[in-house]
Order: C-alpha cells, then sequence, then structure tokens
C-alpha cells in the first residue's frame, strides 16, 4: 500500500480504532491517545500491507491490543492495611485475633520462599512494580520475571490450601 492509498483508508481506520476504545469504556483522552497510537503503528508498516484489503480490521485489532495493554497497566493492586484492621474497635477481638494471626503466618511463608521469588513477588505486590521494572532491576528477562511471580504465587497459594485443610 502506497502513501496516497493509506491516507484515504485513514480515517475509517482511526474511526474503527476510536470505535473499539469507546467499546471497552475509555474515555475520549485515552481514545484518542489509542488510536494515534495504532495509526503510527499502522502507518510503519503501510508499505507491507495489501492495498485490496480493508486496514479497518487491523486497526480494531491492534487497537484492542493497545487498550488491553492501558488497562493492565492500570490495575494495580491495593494492599490491604492489616495493621489498620486490628487496630479498628469496631471489629470484635477474636477477629483482630485471627487477622493478626493469618498475617503473622503469610509473612513467614513468604520469608520461607527462594530469595528471588521473596524479592519478586514483594516488588510486584507491595511496592507495585512492572515485570519489566522488576526486571531492570534484578537483571533478569521479564519473562523469567513471570515465571519467578507465578511460582511464588502458586507456593503460597498451595500452603494456604493446606492450611484451610487443617
Amino acid at each position: 500500500m502506497n502513501q496516497k492509498e493509506f491516507e484515504a483508508t485513514v480515517k475509517s481506520a482511526r474511526q474503527a480504532a476510536l470505535n473499539v476504545c469507546h467499546s471497552y469504556g475509555m474515555d475520549e483522552d485515552q481514545s484518542e491517545d489509542i488510536a494515534q497510537d495504532t495509526m503510527l503503528k499502522l502507518w510503519t508498516i503501510h508499505q507491507k500491507l495489501p492495498a485490496d484489503k480493508p486496514v479497518e480490521g487491523l486497526a480494531a485489532v491492534v487497537s484492542r491490543h493497545l487498550v488491553i495493554d492501558l488497562l493492565r497497566q492500570q490495575r494495580k493492586t491495593v494492599p490491604i492495611d492489616t495493621q489498620q484492621l486490628i487496630a479498628d474497635t469496631r471489629i470484635l477481638p477474636d477477629a483482630r485475633a485471627e487477622i493478626a494471626d493469618n498475617e503473622a503466618w503469610l509473612e513467614k511463608r513468604m520469608q520461607s520462599l527462594p530469595s528471588t521469588e521473596y524479592q519478586v513477588l514483594h516488588l510486584r505486590q507491595v511496592e507495585g512494580k512492572d515485570n519489566d521494572e522488576i526486571a531492570r532491576l534484578l537483571g533478569v528477562s521479564p519473562n523469567s520475571v513471570a515465571t519467578l511471580l507465578s511460582r511464588a504465587r502458586k507456593r503460597l497459594l498451595n500452603d494456604m490450601k493446606r492450611r484451610m485443610r487443617q
């Protein structure tokens, strides 16, 4: 697809990208940013695109992937302040004791994880860093971070399941 052919399809492709953004509930500014990023990505490959096929579908797919990436970046886990829960006078004393016991147990289990798994889990859950940041900090690949994080979570989940059965 040459430049003139690409320019002729830009408006409809951009609209397709905006429609995808709106279907995911993005606000107007985010939609515009994603549509612009979509068009930039399409421009970088415009010479490889066939002239006889519409680019609206490709624009929709690219924008959907960008929206999903943005939503994943925005999703942050909010740690529960268990010390505040324990100090809350509205919570019954036995519930406070249970919360404190659970927190101590979880901290002990986390400390028993292999050091790299513990570091990855701490950086992700407590400090809210993403896989790329963690990979840079620890000097490993982002795939390794994902694997280590998965292993740590799985170990803790299995430990919790065993504890619940007792």
